[in-house]
């Protein structure tokens, strides 16, 4: 029988069924809808590529088996008016990918929704842009797509990995005042972004003062969270990284489609009440204090070592410990670069990528850019008013962005 073994990190977002589903979510936006048969042909070619698309996910065993070897099992049109949020995701008996094209009046949508269990973030960014290279050129070639976590870990010093602890968890509980409503909840991406002159005074104003766009990304967030936590001694929050950074150059250029995440831990003390540059120096030295000592590797080098000798039950509760999943959090999906996200006699408008649907009043808040412009989405479970209020929280976390 056909199967893929899932990575280490895939237990990771085994945990998690329970409090949100563990998928991502990206998105495009064209002028003109996209040749159907060309873009199914482009998708099967991916599953040459990347097999995992096409298979349900085992939770006995950490593998996946082929359930479909068509693409037009998984690529879905949708209505003009209808959201592709309502069909029923099912990684365990389904495809860990599942696309929609939903054609408006002046333009065409395509959401992509993938497993978190088969890749992360990063991972989709590549699949998308896969697809679309096929898309334009069905004769381009990626070769073999490479998955071995300890290719990364490998390469990472550890000798001062226990000066940097941070626990996963705190005690600290952060919230967000929510609305309490009674009416229907449905699923909906928040969406809010700086325009090309203000991501651009954003990137002055952030060499100006020796930050980089993460320090002031997660310092808008910690600001916002800050504010409506006064009492917190500090700010703990996630900060997944990737780090396919940490491969040897010579495996870079290589295509790596997975889970290749890991997170620091950063602590802060942040009051809303200073100002927001003092803010984001604490974030700043917060953050190379974590990063010069490699912190993040406390996420995930326990699970990768011990993969071989441990059973699953066994890794799955060390994961808990290590990977506690957070019901406030932050990713920073970074770029979707315009030379990879492009279309043949074709373009794009909008692209972004975002986590996992959240039930309020759990929140995460997803930064990408594309074409000069920041986004900054938050994927929401909630009805009008909860809604309302996750976009209000996201122009607010923009409105912090622009004090700088």
């Amino acid at each position: 029988m056909i199967r893929y073994e899932a990575q280490p990190t895939s237990l990771l977002h085994t945990n998690s069924f329970q409090t949100f589903y563990p998928s991502v979510l990206g998105y495009l936006k064209v002028e003109v809808p996209v040749n159907l048969q060309r873009f199914t042909e482009a998708v099967e070619k991916m599953s040459k590529v990347f097999p995992q698309i096409f298979c349900r996910y085992e939770l006995s065993d950490n593998y996946f088996y082929p359930v479909t070897e068509t693409a037009a099992t998984i690529i879905h049109q949708l209505d003009s008016e209808e959201s592709p949020f309502t069909f029923p995701l099912d990684f365990l008996k389904k495809p860990q990918l599942e696309i929609f094209l939903r054609t408006k009046k002046d333009f065409q949508e395509i959401f992509f929704l993938e497993s978190h269990i088969v890749a992360d973030g990063a991972g989709l960014k590549l699949v998308m842009a896969c697809i679309l290279a096929f898309y334009n050129n069905p004769d381009t070639s990626f070769g073999k797509n490479h998955q071995d976590l300890n290719e990364v870990v490998a390469h990472v010093p550890k000798d001062f990995l226990n000066e940097a602890k941070r626990q996963d968890t705190t005690g600290i509980t952060l919230d967000l005042p929510f609305p309490e409503t009674s009416e229907s909840a449905f699923y909906a991406v928040q969406h809010v972004a700086l325009d090309e002159l203000q991501f651009a005074h954003l990137h002055e104003a952030t060499k100006k003062n020796n930050l980089t766009l993460n320090d002031v990304m997660l310092t808008s967030f910690m600001r916002i969270l800050a504010k409506y936590n006064p009492e917190a001694a500090k700010i703990p929050l996630a900060c997944p990284t990737d780090t396919r950074q940490f491969l040897p150059k010579s495996l870079k250029h290589e295509l790596h489609i997975g889970n290749f995440t890991a997170r620091y831990n950063p602590q802060p003390e942040i009051s809303y009440k200073e100002s927001f540059l003092a803010s984001g120096k604490k974030v700043h030295d917060e953050m190379k204090f974590l990063k010069d000592h490699y912190q993040f590797l406390q996420s995930t080098l326990t699970i990768i070592e011990n993969y071989q000798t441990q059973t699953l039950l066994q890794l799955r509760e060390d994961a808990k410990k290590n990977y506690h999943m957070r019901s406030i959090s932050y990713t920073n999906m970074s770029q979707l670069s315009s030379q990879q996200f492009s279309l043949k006699e074709n373009t794009i408008l909008e692209a972004y990528t975002s986590g996992a649907f959240r039930k309020t009043p759990m929140f995460q808040v997803c930064f990408s850019s594309f074409s000069g412009r920041l986004n900054l989405v938050a994927n929401v479970i909630g009805d009008d008013k909860q809604q309302q209020f996750a976009k209000e929280l996201l122009q607010e976390i923009k409105n912090e962005l622009l004090t700088l």
